[in-house]
């Protein structure tokens, strides 16, 4: 058997979906082979790994028409070379074309909706005709898996109609063996120090973060923030590198680059603040809430489900500067005793909720229901 696993990145397939393709591979005895663009170091990562990488490379700034029926006809090409028994999507441009390739190829395909992104925060002409191709595409899908229940809630309203072809997920799920408290060393010095993690992009509300640090800083408070993630001066909504030099040096941040190790960092932070205006299933934080880290975040979808508001962390309005700067005042309000607590819960959610294991059992048992019935 041969399973295919289309992604848009193969920094994000090595770092959330490896455990779980490999877990696939295991109870299926099958190939796995991934599709994303082409990574010198990740792409290569998971050829070690023992899974089958093709190339796929995305031209995200060019959203001509042109681009998008080359983009189409890629993926019909690929999908008919490899031959795979079940397509597995995530992200929207696989979701939608590689969707539509399948279906001309006569391949089942199960899609995760990971979040509506940036267009559907925008609105307007460009989540329009998202809107159209996803009901092109989306109704014909075998099985749709969403991460939170505002996103499926939207869909079932708005694209599939009457399709009851969907379930859902706890989002990407965490591996609470990886994430955990053991790593935490938080409260062990006498500074404390929060940091939001996540790409640099104003969606993930990282402008209103270093606003609400700058109030902060004029009321006197004596904390240090931090910035872990990766740039992407490529998307629309990115912050360039020269500006978040320019926070560091106005002693606003600490900036650092994202990293293949998030459990050894997540715990040497007070809090992991994602004040971002709409997620999918935020993994960073399912990640800080199984590593016993107290979480700030917004009350959106996607978000708010990863936090017990005001026992595991606190919740502020989105891109609401104000709002934020008090969910940080009140986090810094706690003792270290009190925040070691918070992070207890978090973690009790993490165990309860968002084990990884219940995402791998929900795409085998779609697997196994495709592949019996073909």
């Amino acid at each position: 058997m041969r399973i295919l696993f289309s992604n848009n990145s193969a920094w994000s397939v090595y770092n959330f979906r490896r455990k779980m393709l490999a877990e696939i591979r295991e109870s299926m005895g099958c190939e796995i082979h991934v599709l994303c663009p082409w990574d010198e170091v990740y792409s290569n990562l998971l050829k070690e790994e023992g899974f089958v990488v093709h190339r796929l490379d995305f031209h995200n700034n060019d959203a001509s028409f042109s681009n998008q029926i080359r983009l189409f006809l890629k993926y019909r090409t690929i999908y008919k070379q490899i031959a795979p028994d079940v397509i597995l999507h995530n992200a929207i441009l696989p979701n939608i074309y590689g969707s539509l390739a399948a279906r001309l190829n006569g391949i089942p395909v199960i899609n995760n909706v990971s979040g509506l992104g940036s267009a559907f925060i925008k609105g307007g002409l460009t989540w329009k005709l998202i809107k159209i191709l996803y009901k092109l595409s989306q109704r014909k899908a075998d099985h749709i898996f969403f991460q939170n229940e505002d996103d499926q809630a939207y869909f079932v309203q708005h694209i599939l109609g009457r399709r009851t072809n969907y379930s859902l997920l706890p989002g990407s799920g965490v591996d609470i063996d990886r994430f955990h408290p053991k790593h935490r060393t938080f409260g062990t010095n006498d500074s404390t120090e929060l940091c939001f993690v996540g790409r640099v992009i104003k969606d993930k509300g990282v402008v209103e973060y270093v606003d609400a640090i700058k109030i902060l800083r004029s009321e006197g408070v004596d904390a240090k923030f931090h910035i872990l993630g990766g740039l992407d001066e490529m998307q629309i909504t990115g912050i360039s590198r020269a500006t978040v030099s320019q926070w560091q040096s106005d002693g606003l941040i600490i900036y650092h680059a994202q990293t293949d190790s998030p459990e050894l960092e997540l715990g040497k932070y007070d809090a992991i603040v994602l004040p971002s205006y709409r997620e999918g299933m935020s993994r960073v934080l399912l990640e800080a809430s199984s590593s016993g880290v107290p979480i700030i975040t917004t009350n959106v979808p996607g978000c708010r489900q990863a936090v017990i508001a005001d026992e595991s962390g606190f919740l502020c309005e989105p891109k609401d500067v104000n709002s934020l700067q008090q969910a940080i005042l009140k986090l810094l309000g706690k003792s270290k005793g009190e925040r070691l607590q918070m992070g207890d819960r978090g973690r009790k959610l993490a165990e309860d909720t968002f084990d990884e294991k219940w995402v791998v059992g929900s795409y085998l048992d779609q697997i196994k229901k495709l592949t019996q019935s073909n």
